[in-house]
């Protein structure tokens, strides 16, 4: 595998190539060159669309969990369960919303660093 970056008016433009020899001789170079090699080009584009949609997902996932349970409806099973530990006696209420507002953080944070932390 080789390939190359180079800057461009859009951003940074990333080229993969694969190289290799193939089998099954005149057939399997014919199969190669129409299926195989395409194919594994656009996977490559295709997988840094997949990571952003990825990250993208576990974000929203974090900010809902973080404004549904904890801050607008918070006579849910978050409140139950922070009531059956017996830790903030009184302060529920105040806690959850904490975790509210940390669990929203969190996901913004992934949203805007996300591709930056994990490659």
């Amino acid at each position: 595998m080789f390939g190359g970056t180079y800057p461009t008016e859009e951003g940074i433009h990333f080229i993969t190539r694969y190289d290799y020899q193939t089998r099954f001789g005149k057939a399997g170079e014919w199969f190669d060159q129409l299926m195989f090699r395409p194919m594994m080009g656009w996977a490559t584009a295709w997988s840094s669309l997949t990571d952003l949609l990825c990250i993208s997902i576990l974000s929203f996932d974090w900010i809902y969990q973080g404004i549904v349970p904890k801050l607008l409806v918070q006579n849910s099973g978050e409140m139950d369960i922070l009531k059956r530990t017996g830790l903030y006696h009184g302060y529920e209420s105040i806690v959850l919303a904490i975790m509210g507002v940390g669990e929203i953080s969190f996901g913004l944070f992934l949203l805007l660093f996300g591709q930056v932390l994990f490659y």
